[in-house]
């Protein structure tokens, strides 16, 4: 007849005693590289999230500065460009005259209703004329108004773990343009 194939029970138990050790090894290398995974997983999120967060907020910003008072005093703009931006509590504009400081501040509060960790030397709004003018009774103003977010900056909280990593990311400038509706001016 033929011969037992299965292995003796000295052998089997010899088999078990020289792996018991095996599990508890292969979890101390593997546990800590799957935590770290599984954290990075989550910051990427964490980014993804406070990337359209920010894309949403200049779409509101871009928004509330067509429906709000021109932050510009609009007269002299013709083709040219103006820029606003907060520094500190006052508004700075250059290519143009302030005409309305407090609307810059409204477009600052709506976009941080979207995004909060917005501050004013984040917001750039700009003001360029499209040349669209001559009407009988004056001229008129149509230019197109751009939010724009500048220095952004994310700082990992679980990728920092990493030895070598960045302590951050910044993002990409975000911008929305719109063409504001048209306004006599002069």
């Amino acid at each position: 007849m033929g011969v037992d194939q299965r292995d003796p029970p000295l052998l089997r138990k010899r088999r078990r005693l020289g792996r018991a050790g095996n599990v508890v090894t292969e979890t101390a290398f593997v546990l800590p590289m799957l935590l770290v995974f599984s954290l990075a997983v989550l910051e990427i999120a964490f980014i993804l999230a406070e990337f359209h967060q920010a894309t949403e907020a200049a779409r509101r910003g871009a928004r509330a500065a067509l429906v709000g008072d021109p932050i510009i005093d609009l007269t002299g703009l013709g083709t040219g460009e103006a820029t606003c931006a907060l520094s500190g509590d006052s508004v700075t504009c250059t290519g143009a005259t302030l005409a309305a400081a407090g609307s810059l501040t409204a477009i600052l509060d709506e976009m941080r209703a979207i995004y909060p960790p917005l501050s004013g030397a984040n917001i750039q709004v700009t003001y360029k004329g499209t040349g669209i003018a001559a009407v009988a009774s004056g001229t008129v103003a149509t230019p197109l108004v751009t939010v724009r977010l500048v220095n952004l900056r994310h700082d990992f909280f679980a990728l920092g773990l990493i030895p070598g990593s960045p302590p951050g990311f910044t993002f990409p400038p975000f911008a929305t343009t719109r063409l504001a509706p048209s306004q006599a001016v002069g």
